[in-house]
């Protein structure tokens, strides 16, 4: 079986209220994959995720994160130590059995192409 893991960077860490709902959006969109960690700063504003399972379910868990952060997360106001880029800073996936680095990118780069044309 294919497992990849992603490690999403979220610009939400202050408002617990936000970030729960952000990751209980994420629990229900999961599919088989799992939730791994959660890892918020306040201090930087900035919540580290690590989900992982196979590949569909990952990168479905993780457009609906993009979707929920963009309705979520407002960058106006956005204020925190660590610099960022926007409501979802990076979102790195990371081949971690049998898938290779090169399909993993192209999931990647799938996925990259999804927000910005659905987002």
């Amino acid at each position: 079986m294919q497992i990849i893991e992603a490690v999403p960077n979220i610009s939400e860490a202050q408002n617990t209220q936000n970030l729960a709902r952000i990751v209980s959006g994420v629990r229900a969109a999961l599919g088989r994959a799992k939730l791994l960690h959660v890892d918020p700063n306040p201090d930087a504003n900035r919540t580290v995720l690590t989900l992982a399972g196979e590949p569909a379910d990952v990168v479905a868990a993780c457009f609906a994160l993009f979707a929920l952060c963009a309705k979520q997360i407002d960058m106006r106001n956005h204020r925190g130590a660590h610099p960022r880029l926007g409501a979802v800073d990076v979102c790195p996936l990371v081949p971690i059995r049998e898938i290779s680095l090169e399909e993993t990118a192209r999931l990647a780069d799938n996925l990259a192409r999804q927000a910005a044309r659905e987002l």
